[in-house]
């Protein structure tokens, strides 16, 4: 790119801004790095970091983990380890589901370690209707099913 008769912009980019592996990699970055996300809780609020170079290349991400394939998202292997290429694969919803933080019997009830305590936790269509904390599981699983109950006949 040109930006006045014989200069060249520095600034060579990838080419890639706006696909789902971009996509990836930026909201890996925020969850992480921003405690105005939503997110930053359960990740940068909780110690969880990213592989140094990741953080200021998108090049050296995509080298590491290639193009993000269809239906699949970035997974930490183990779920209190860092993002960083030997701990992070491709995966799907469902395999990650099952990689959650103690993930208990009961959907949507999940033990914080950092907080000690139980989370309830509700989305529909990807919004979050419920996220709390309880002291017992009995207390978390009550809430969730209470949450899913109310939800359930605000929809008839």
């Amino acid at each position: 790119m040109k930006f006045f008769k014989g200069q060249e912009s520095h600034n060579k980019t990838h080419g890639m801004t706006g696909t789902s592996t971009y996509k990836s990699w930026s909201h890996m970055k925020d969850r992480c790095l921003n405690p105005k996300c939503r997110a930053y809780p359960r990740y940068g609020g909780r110690g969880i970091t990213i592989h140094p170079p990741w953080i200021t290349s998108f090049e050296v991400f995509l080298e590491d983990m290639g193009v993000k394939p269809v239906g699949l998202s970035i997974e930490r292997i183990d779920n209190d380890g860092n993002y960083t290429p030997d701990n992070c694969k491709w995966a799907t919803y469902f395999q990650q589901n099952k990689n959650r933080s103690s993930n208990t019997e009961f959907p949507g009830v999940s033990w914080d370690k950092k907080n000690q305590k139980w989370c309830s936790e509700l989305k529909r269509g990807g919004k979050r209707m419920l996220f709390k904390r309880y002291k017992t599981h009995l207390a978390a699983c009550y809430a969730r099913h209470q949450a899913e109950l109310n939800l359930n006949q605000e929809l008839r």
